[in-house]
C-alpha cells in the first residue's frame, strides 16, 4: 500500500453518488480519489491501471455486477482493499462479497464517519461490516474465518499513535514528544496528522477533547 496518501477508486453507476463520495473523501487530506468508474468492467480496468490502495464498489452495476467484479479486481490488484457500498443487502450477497475477496460492506445510508471508520479498518488489516447486518452475517464465521469487527476508533490507532496521543493529552508539545520517544519532530507531526485524520478532528484541542470523551487513553 502507498506510504503517502491513500489512493482510492470509486465505482458506482450513479454520477451523483460518485461526485458526492469524491467531495466527502476530499475533506480528509489522507485520501486521494484517483479514478471513477460507472460499471463493473470499468471498475476492473481502473483497478488495473491506477494502482489504488482502496476500491469503493457499488453492489449492483451495469455490465458486470459489483460482487462479480471483486474477484477480477483482486486478481488485478491483490493488495488493494475493497469496500462494497450498497443500497441494499441480503445475507447471501454479503457472504458472496467476502468470499470473492471484499474487505468491507456498508450501506449507502451510512454517514461519512462510518465510511471513514470502515476505510481505516480495512487499511489496518481488519474486515468491516456495518453494524446493521453484522450480527446476522458474522455469527457463522467467528472463529472460522477470523473476521474481526472494529469495535471503536481506538482499534484504528497504532501503538506509536497511542503513545503520541497520551503525551499530547498530558500537555507535551511536539518537540518534547520527539525527545521523549526518541523520534524526529517531523515524525511526531505525521503521527499527529494521522491521529486527527483517523479520529475525524481538526485541531489539537479537539483531539484532546475527543480522547477524553471516548476513553482512548489507558
Amino acid at each position: 500500500m502507498s506510504t503517502n496518501r491513500v489512493r482510492i477508486c470509486i465505482a458506482d453507476d450513479h454520477n451523483i453518488v460518485r461526485q458526492g463520495l469524491r467531495a466527502l473523501l476530499s475533506t480528509n487530506p489522507r485520501y486521494l480519489v484517483v479514478a471513477e468508474a460507472g460499471d463493473g468492467i470499468q471498475a476492473i480496468e481502473i483497478a488495473r491501471t491506477t494502482n489504488p490502495d482502496l476500491v469503493i464498489l457499488d453492489h449492483k452495476m451495469p455490465k458486470l455486477d459489483g460482487i462479480d467484479a471483486i474477484a477480477e479486481i483482486r486478481r488485478a490488484r491483490a493488495d488493494a482493499k475493497i469496500v462494497i457500498l450498497s443500497g441494499h443487502w441480503d445475507e447471501e450477497k454479503v457472504k458472496s462479497a467476502f468470499l470473492n475477496g471484499a474487505n468491507g460492506y456498508l450501506l449507502k445510508n451510512c454517514d461519512f464517519k462510518e465510511l471513514e471508520i470502515a476505510i481505516e479498518s480495512v487499511l489496518s488489516g481488519f474486515y468491516y461490516i456495518t453494524p446493521v447486518v453484522s450480527h446476522v452475517i458474522l455469527s457463522p464465521y467467528i472463529g472460522k474465518e477470523k473476521i474481526t469487527i472494529m469495535r471503536s476508533r481506538k482499534d484504528l490507532l497504532s501503538r506509536r499513535e497511542r503513545q503520541v496521543l497520551k503525551l499530547i493529552t498530558e500537555g507535551h508539545r511536539s518537540r518534547e514528544i520527539a525527545g521523549l520517544l526518541y523520534i524526529s519532530y517531523t515524525t511526531v507531526l505525521k503521527h499527529r496528522a494521522n491521529l486527527m485524520a483517523k479520529l475525524g478532528v481538526h485541531s489539537v484541542a479537539d483531539l484532546i477533547a475527543y480522547a477524553g470523551r471516548n476513553s482512548l487513553i489507558d
